[in-house]
């Protein structure tokens, strides 16, 4: 309607007040679906779209866990790879017999909760260096000390061997070094030449390996290629 003056005025009947009344909790409602929605979505989020795991590093035998995000059923990341430190859970004597000057290296996986669960090659030295006596006590500590010459042959190897992610030999070196019955002098010599025996054994392995995954494919079995083995052998002959 219009005044004497000639200005509009706006309608305040009855019937458009409710329309607008109306219209308000619908607006609410829309948000408030919108706010469960997002709720919901950061659920899934959290519950359904995380890897976590654990990775292990081979010039320091230390380990740290880690947790990505992906979209299911596929390698896409949607946030930054979140990683802490967890020290480690090594026996003290191996740590000990370790090579400090060893040059730095990249880390493995070591263990997941999918892309591959338990079956890392890295976690077959965590779980050998886990293993315990009768007595519930770290079993290669106590090796070590009792075996001090031997130990100071036998861990800056195996340190060597996984850097070079020869991980699927070291359970079976670590055996042979278990049952050693000769003299220290010797066992240099011996335990490189097990070690290049088990390698030959499981040449037709590396040679065809694909070639070794880096970035987001690192969750992988991350098994060498032969190449890259017979560069370790080379730099590490027989005494």
């Amino acid at each position: 309607m219009s005044t004497a003056s000639g200005q509009s005025v706006r309608s305040t009947s009855p019937v458009a007040n409710t329309a607008r009344l109306r219209r308000r909790p619908g607006r609410a409602l829309m948000f408030l679906m919108i706010l469960l929605s997002m709720i919901i979505g950061l659920v899934v989020v959290v519950l359904f779209c995380y890897t976590s795991g654990e990775e292990f590093n081979p010039s320091n035998f230390q380990t740290r866990s880690f947790l990505v995000y992906r979209i299911p059923g596929t390698n896409l990341q949607f946030l930054p790879t979140f990683r802490q430190s967890t020290g480690s859970t090594v026996p003290s004597e191996v740590l000990r017999n370790l090579n400090a000057s060893a040059p730095a290296s990249g880390w493995h996986i070591a263990k997941s909760d999918s892309y591959g669960g338990e079956f890392f090659p890295a976690g077959l030295l965590l779980k050998a260096l886990g293993r315990t006596d009768t007595d519930w006590n770290l079993y290669w500590d106590g090796w070590s000390k009792s075996h001090a010459k031997l130990a100071a042959v036998l861990w800056p190897t195996i340190q060597s061997m996984a850097m070079g992610q020869l991980y699927n030999e070291i359970p079976e070196t670590l055996r042979f070094a278990e049952g050693y019955q000769g003299s220290p002098e010797a066992f240099a010599k011996e335990l490189h030449m097990e070690i290049h025996r088990l390698v030959e054994r499981r040449k037709e392995i590396y040679e065809t390996a694909k070639e070794r995954p880096s970035g987001s494919a690192a969750l992988d079995q991350c098994i060498p290629e032969w190449r890259d083995v017979q560069k370790w052998l080379d730099a590490h002959p027989i005494p």
